[in-house]
């Protein structure tokens, strides 16, 4: 059994009507006309958005300060709000067969909003308005009654998922506890419990845990905490950076003397080898200057032994002549 609880929740909101087929085709029919120029048309939305209701640049730092319309249409930041919108709208219009898509989507967008943000849910009313008179100047004779109808019903269905992320919101926090204070209240005693800290580490005494907070006060300290854990972290992603960029640096000397090594050994290598072409060419020149010297002795040695012959054959053929000399004279 569950304690009782005396906070009262809210009360329950009323259901949103949902579009039918035929006013999902219209919307998904006319959006595609606009979102052709979304960037333009999205601009358009935020700059009357913010002129017609000024207070509600104070969520928006970056053009907190800007009044003149101009500015705010030549702002790059604005530009990418702009974008994001329209682009939140086309996940939902792509996406009207699937409730729950759109139901997770827009209960992203209504939690960012309400807890991290802290937007009021009535800039989203505001804001649902501006989107529909914007389109009807946009679609113009398009703009007909029932495409009307269909996106009004539409912009209710997207009002109602992102408030749903506030009335939670709200019940988590009348649930933490009844006796929660006051943010400036809550920041007073952790600056005490903090000098409380202070004091018993002087004085030498064993440091205890202050009493517990509760409601807005904890949920302050928790955030305390969160930013000093990030700030730590920070840190040590700092010193690790500079370590990695001085291991890099020692390390890319290291590569560098590394790469003029391997490049004097390739030189090196190379000249070796050139040296080693050059005593191949001259080995080949000697031992084709010695085939050549070989055949020329070849080539006299043959023209010697042709003349040695000749002189043979005229020795003989003289013989010849003095034998059939001497026949004849004894013949007489």
């Amino acid at each position: 059994m569950e304690p009782e609880c005396d906070v009262a929740e809210p009360e329950r909101r009323e259901r949103a009507e949902p579009l039918s087929s035929v006013e999902r085709a219209i919307v998904q029919d006319t959006w595609a006309r606009v979102y052709e120029s979304c960037e333009d048309v999205g601009v358009a939305v935020l700059v009357r958005f913010f002129v017609n209701f000024p207070s509600a640049k104070q969520y928006f730092s970056q053009f907190r300060d800007m009044d003149d319309p101009e500015e705010m249409e030549r702002s790059s930041q604005l530009r990418k709000h702009a974008c994001r919108v329209m682009n939140a709208i086309n996940t939902v219009v792509e996406n009207l067969h699937d409730l729950e898509k759109v139901s997770s989507v827009l209960e992203l967008v209504g939690k960012a909003h309400a807890v991290k943000h802290k937007v009021e849910p009535m800039y989203f009313k505001i804001l649902s308005s501006v989107i529909l008179e914007v389109l009807s100047e946009d679609l113009g004779d398009c703009f007909t009654d029932e495409v009307q109808m269909a996106w009004t019903k539409l912009m209710a269905l997207l009002y109602w998922h992102i408030t749903g992320a506030y009335q939670e919101e709200e019940i988590d926090r009348l649930r933490a506890g009844d006796r929660s204070v006051s943010p400036l209240i809550g920041r007073v005693a952790m600056v005490m419990c903090e000098l409380w800290h202070a004091g018993c580490a002087y004085v030498g005494v064993r440091r205890r845990e202050p009493p517990r907070l509760h409601g807005e006060t904890a949920v302050w300290a928790l955030r305390k905490k969160k930013k000093k854990k990030k700030k730590k972290r920070r840190r040590r992603r700092r010193r690790r950076t500079r370590e990695g960029e001085e291991k890099g640096d020692e390390e890319g000397e290291e590569e560098q003397d590394e790469e003029e090594e391997g490049e004097e050994e390739d030189e090196e290598e190379q000249e070796k080898k050139k040296m080693m072409k050059k005593k191949r060419k001259k080995k080949r020149r000697r031992r084709g200057r010695r085939r050549e010297g070989e055949e020329k002795d070849e080539k006299v040695d043959e023209e010697e032994e042709k003349v040695g012959g000749e002189e043979e054959e005229d020795d003989e053929e003289e013989e010849e002549k003095k034998k059939m000399m001497k026949k004849k004279k004894r013949k007489k």
